[in-house]
């Protein structure tokens, strides 16, 4: 019997485990057709903004890549992960668990109680506690990922665009370049 439970526990979680897989390979696909999508708004806002520039000021921008680029596989993996351990709250509790009295057709077993035995096992009613874990979505705090990821790009790409430009003190410098809490630091 043992073996028979850890088959369908084990075949359990081999489905458990290739469910996730599957889906976490679909949400990355879909993740690069929004990506796609994206890029091609990103360019034709980018010819809008350049054609515009280069008539109102007659100054001709360099070429550059805005594009955003979606993470490979591995890497979508970890930032799944890492979501998941910011947005999900684990709550352990303890659960009484009663199984009634089963009946039994065993003859024999009607009559332990003759014998001084107390019936078969089937038969006995069982009582025991177990934990159950209990997952919840913590919405402060997969927005508070989310809003740190963007931080971070908006920072990185502040960043680049100084050493592109060269941008570095003089009138109205206010110090190091970056991007804190929605609130371009220049």
């Amino acid at each position: 019997m043992r073996q028979l439970v850890d088959a369908v526990t084990s075949e359990f979680a081999s489905e458990a485990r290739d469910f996730w897989q599957t889906t976490e390979v679909l949400a990355n696909e879909q993740q690069r057709v929004l990506f796609a999508a994206l890029n091609k708004h990103i360019r034709e806002l980018a010819t809008a903004i350049e054609s515009t520039i280069d008539v109102a000021l007659d100054v001709q921008l360099n070429p550059v890549d805005l594009s955003i680029h979606p993470p490979d596989a591995e890497q979508f993996h970890l930032d799944l992960q890492a979501l998941l351990a910011a947005g999900m709250v684990q709550h352990t509790r303890e659960e009484n668990v009663h199984i009634d009295r089963r009946p039994c057709n065993n003859s024999l077993c009607g009559m332990s109680g003759f014998f001084g035995g107390g019936g078969c096992e089937r038969c006995r009613a069982q009582q025991y506690t177990r934990l159950v874990a209990e997952y919840e979505v913590a919405p402060a705090r997969v927005q508070e990922f989310f809003v740190r990821g963007i931080d971070e790009a908006i920072d990185k790409s502040c960043r680049w665009v100084v050493g592109v430009v060269g941008w570095g003190g003089g009138v109205g410098w206010i110090g190091e370049v970056g991007w804190r809490g929605g609130v371009g630091v220049f």
